[in-house]
């Protein structure tokens, strides 16, 4: 990515020079959690509760410095998974009900 001003992104920098100086790292973050998401998004609910636990698990003292940082993006994204998975499927359900069942009212 090559190191651009918010303003060459056609963003307002009312923040300032550090906010260019951030932005192409912010960049790369920001693609990080587009990669993690796409995966995520491709798991079984099971393998998503699988990782909610075991980024619960994480400590300073346990495992790789890379993997706590990434602990709290990986849980959050599994978790926004899975509630929009719930999402969908009360969604279906009320339809199936409301449209199978009697015609709904």
């Amino acid at each position: 990515m090559p190191e651009t001003g918010d303003r060459e992104r056609g963003y307002p920098s009312p923040f300032g020079p550090f906010n260019a100086q951030l932005l192409p790292f912010a960049g790369m973050c920001s693609d990080m959690h587009e990669a993690i998401r796409a995966r995520i998004d491709a798991m079984p609910d099971e393998r998503l509760f699988g990782l909610v636990r075991a980024s619960r698990e994480v400590t300073t003292s346990n495992c790789w410095w890379a993997t706590f940082q990434v602990a709290p993006i990986v849980r959050e994204e599994a978790e926004a998974a899975l509630m929009d998975r719930g999402w969908r499927l009360a969604r279906a359900l009320v339809a199936l009900h409301a449209g199978g069942l009697g015609g709904g009212r």
